[in-house]
């Protein structure tokens, strides 16, 4: 194992969003399943060998070996996205470490990719979606509609900082205030510095999930994170 290059590949948001949109035009099934030890199935460089103890049961299986012999094509913009689509079938799944989103154009072909899944690996069906990597998901099938938010995050924040009781403003920054960094001859507070990059890192998460409005305002603030 390579300890100073431990990674986990997750699905990009952008990808999210648009599978879903697809669903919401295209009628989908969408479902949410959860791999029980899924950082035992990630896809390494190295080949690594160990003997367990006796008394575990000798197995092995790696996410994307499996769902290559499926039949599944990894999409080289996004490598977490794997599609099988044939005479008019489509079956997706996007991969977020040990969560999985199912996307069919039939329930057959959900229950179908189900069962694949459960034959594959140890999972816990979550039905359809709620909430996943801090994105809440709200369907209305019958106008086509899905609405995605983060509300609990954002409001996470708020607390984490509390500023649970500030107060609302009509847009995200005030073009007339000019910001100015510390004098960088003077002594930063590491604490206070070390804060404001959290700070501004949890803001950034929404505005790349959910938030696009904030994204400017944002990218200004994160202009100071050496000296807030």
């Amino acid at each position: 194992m390579d300890f100073l290059e431990t990674f986990a590949p997750v699905v990009h948001l952008e990808s999210i969003r648009a599978i879903l949109a697809l669903a919401a035009v295209n009628n989908w099934e969408i479902g949410q399943i959860d791999v029980k030890g899924a950082y035992l199935n990630g896809d390494l460089q190295e080949e690594i060998y160990m003997r367990q103890p006796e008394g575990f049961n000798d197995e092995s299986g790696r996410l994307h070996r499996e769902l290559t012999e499926l039949g599944y094509k990894r999409l080289e913009a996004d490598p977490c996205v794997y599609l099988r689509e044939q005479k008019g079938e489509v079956q997706i799944i996007t991969v977020w470490v040990d969560d999985l989103l199912l996307f069919t154009n039939s329930p057959k072909l959900m229950e179908e990719l189900k069962h694949d899944l459960q034959d594959l690996f140890e999972v816990m069906d979550l039905g359809e979606p709620q909430k996943i990597i801090g994105i809440e998901i709200e369907r209305d099938r019958e106008v086509g509609k899905i609405q995605i938010s983060q509300q609990h995050y954002i409001k996470s924040i708020l607390k984490r900082y509390q500023l649970e009781n500030a107060n609302a403003v009509g847009m995200p920054l005030d073009l007339n205030v000019a910001f100015t960094a510390e004098d960088e001859n003077e002594e930063v507070d590491d604490h206070l510095a070390g804060g404001y990059a959290s700070m501004v890192g949890s803001l950034m998460y929404a505005a790349v999930g959910t938030r696009p409005d904030i994204s400017y305002a944002v990218q200004t603030l994160s202009k100071y994170t050496a000296c807030p």
